[in-house]
């Protein structure tokens, strides 16, 4: 007993072309981000592919899939990340620092009324 392919022949163009653009683009990302998380690189990798115009559709994938424009995706701005970052940083210091200084604040006033006791 012998089972016949279907017919017709499986191209499989599309699909290697694909993971070779994916490789290229994984390993410039990875060249421009050495340091950088595999996973996270990969991430970035199949972005940049789901933005980038096909040449024969005329289109990205994702406007193919979704039918918007990759930039009406709001992407936060690195500046505002960064001002979001420092915000959140200098409120923890503030805190510390406010902790430490009534932590001092109890320490002196613990220590003067030691010394008045000893001066009783």
């Amino acid at each position: 007993m012998s089972i016949k392919p279907a017919q017709g022949t499986i191209n499989r163009t599309g699909i290697e072309r694909l993971h070779s653009t994916i490789i290229k683009k994984y390993r410039v990302m990875r060249e421009l981000h050495p340091d950088e998380d595999k996973e996270e690189l990969m991430a970035l990798t199949i972005t940049s592919y789901n933005c980038t115009e096909h040449s024969v559709t005329k289109c990205t994938p994702h406007q193919a899939l979704f039918d918007i424009e990759p930039n009406q995706i709001e992407v936060p701005d690195e500046a505002l990340l960064l001002q979001n970052y420092n915000k959140k940083r200098y409120d923890l210091l503030k805190s510390l620092h406010n902790s430490i200084i009534d932590n001092m604040d109890l320490a002196k006033g613990e220590r003067l009324k030691r010394d008045n006791i000893k001066d009783r």
